[in-house]
Order: structure tokens, then sequence, then C-alpha cells
């Protein structure tokens, strides 16, 4: 194969969170299981410290970056320009949705529309099923509604010998406006951006009912203004979270009103944190035997009172040492984009 070959992965922003995060490890994956095909990344703009970050955190070159301006006519102008085997848009956008319009009268078969959200936050925004989403769960709410089964890949989490080696770097002193953090107290963590869907505000209310542990969250640009009890604590983002989940949590509790297979599971599960969520916010439940005593699947909905409940009825404890379950889960489930590998090798047969 010459290198006139092209596969495109499009990013639906420039951030380095969730769906992109995502997009960015599978281009290392596939980079290096396909070495005489050109990958190419577009982002819809450049931010101040785009090339920076993707050189420091995910080993990417600029000269593999081209910018699209957020503009469906440039998508569309490079789709032309590079005729790629697969054109794969990661999760949506505006962008991608007048981008949509464009193609649907062109019978276009190698675009591939991959979706990180539910059924009911995808369809608010695009005009078609997905090829792709993210969970077994998703899948059959198409199903159900619209009798179409997309394909379903999982979000990879190929770094994992990397994440528990940052996972034992030192941690920075942790202080609030009483004093330093006790770490000698159980400590419940969430990690997010300080969003509604996000829900720092069930988190830190939260904590008033229960001053005999730790509530840390992690993630956010700006300070929080909710540590307000003795018992909260914030940090705000940072290059690596590992290092806090593995020596300060002792608990994970998801608080996101809706959260599809979140990465932050993923990471807490290989670090064997013991992780607490709700059948009703999160649409992946990592059912398995090597997870049953780390992983704490609630019925009904993440709300205050069901998570008093919850902390209430569950004998919370430190985190003892790993024993290696977490480790063996993720590396039988979440190490490979198998999917995507399928649809890219019988693209690679239709052009042999």
């Amino acid at each position: 194969m010459s290198s006139e070959n092209y596969i495109i992965l499009v990013s639906h922003d420039s951030n380095f969170a969730g769906a992109s995060h995502y997009l960015y490890v599978i281009f290392n994956i596939l980079k290096k299981k396909y070495p005489t095909i050109v990958f190419l990344i577009l982002v819809p703009n450049v931010t101040e410290n785009l090339y920076n970050v993707l050189a420091k955190k995910y080993n990417i070159n600029s000269k593999y970056i081209i910018c699209y301006n957020n503009d469906e006519n440039i998508l569309f102008k490079l789709y032309k320009k590079f005729n790629p085997l697969l054109f794969y848009l990661n999760s949506i956008n505006k962008c991608f949705v007048n981008f949509q319009d464009i193609i649907k009268e062109k019978h276009i078969l190698n675009i591939i529309f991959h979706s990180h959200e539910t059924e009911y936050d995808y369809r608010q925004f695009a005009l078609n099923i997905p090829y792709i989403v993210v969970t077994k769960r998703i899948c059959n709410t198409y199903y159900n509604l619209y009798n179409k089964t997309p394909l379903v890949q999982v979000p990879i989490l190929n770094n994992i010998d990397n994440i528990l080696k940052l996972s034992n770097e030192g941690i920075d002193e942790i202080s609030n406006n009483f004093g330093v953090f006790d770490k000698t107290k159980v400590t419940i963590g969430m990690c997010g951006s300080l969003t509604s869907r996000k829900n720092p505000y069930l988190f830190f209310r939260l904590a008033s009912f229960f001053p005999q542990y730790n509530f840390l969250w992690i993630g956010g640009h700006k300070k929080t203004r909710r540590t307000i009890y003795e018992n909260t604590y914030h940090i705000k983002n940072v290059l690596n979270p590992y290092k806090y989940f593995n020596k300060c949590f002792d608990y994970f509790l998801l608080t996101s009103t809706c959260d599809p297979c979140p990465y932050v599971i993923l990471e807490n599960i290989l670090l064997e944190t013991q992780i607490i969520t709700f059948d009703k916010n999160i649409h992946y439940n990592h059912t398995c035997e090597l997870l049953n005593n780390i992983y704490y699947h609630q019925p009904g909905e993440v709300c205050l009172n069901n998570c008093i409940k919850v902390l209430s009825k569950l004998k919370l404890i430190k985190k003892d040492k790993r024993t290696g379950n977490g480790y063996q889960y993720i590396s039988k489930f979440f190490m490979h984009p198998k999917t995507i590998f399928n649809i890219i090798d019988k693209k690679l047969l239709e052009t042999n």
C-alpha cells in the first residue's frame, strides 16, 4: 500500500477530555497497527497550548494536525483533497451536523460518525443515527426507537502501565480555608469539570452530612467557592490526576447526571478505588466477578437522598493494597478498539 492511502480522524473540539482524549489515544494505536497508512487529525481550532499538550501527553507531532476552522465547507474540501479510506468524525458539534447536510445526498460510504453521547444527547444535534456508539445499552436504545443497531466500541485505556507508574508520583499538600487535608480520614472523590452535568453542587452539599469523611473534587479551571465545609477540598485541572486517585481517593462517587462510560471510572477501576455509581446516571454497568469488591452499582438516580442512603449503608474503609483485579478487568475489556480495527480491515480488503 502506498503513502497515498489516508485515514482522517476528525475531532469535535480542541480539548483533551472525554471524546477528544479518546481520539488522540486511538490515533496512536491505529498509527502503530497500520504503519503504511497516513493518519491525520483534523481539529476545529488551534488553541494556545494544543501542540504542546499533544506533544507532551500524547507524543503527537504537529505535522499530523490540520485545522478545519470549525467550518463544514473546509471539512468537505479536506475530505475531497485527501480522498481517505476512512473519514472518521468523533462525537458531535454544529459543524458536523452541517457537514451531514453536505454529504447526505452524495451517498458517501466511508464517513463514520462515532457518538460518545447517549441517544438523547446525540439526537438533539445530529441528523443521522451514528455508525458507532460507546455502550451496548445505548445501542439498544437506538434499536428500540428506530430499529437500527449501531456498532459498539467502548472507550480505550491502552496506557494502563503508564497510569500505574504516574499514580505513584508524589502529591502536593492539599488544604482548604480550614487547614490541611487529613489523610487518616476516608476520602470520597470525584473528578470532572465544574459544570451542572458533573453535579459539583450535589457533591459538596453531600459533604455536610458526613463530616467524618473527606470530599475531594479534582478538575475544573476555576477555583470553586463550594469548599465551605471543613471536610471539602478542590484541586483544579492537573496533568496527572492518577496520583490523587491512587493516594487520596478511597471511594469514587460518580455524581454526573449523565455519563455514557467515563474514563475516570476506568482509571479508578484500574487503581482499585472503590466506586459508587447509579443506574440512571451511567450507561455502562461494570458487572464482573473481578470487581466484586471494587464496584458498587446502585439502582435509581444520583440525587442527595440516594447518595445519603448509600453512604450511610456502606461501611466505608480506607483503600487497601491492590489485588490486580482492576488491571485484569481493564486489560480484558478496554485495551483495543476492535470495532474500528474491523472497519479499517474491511476497507483495506475492498481496496485490494
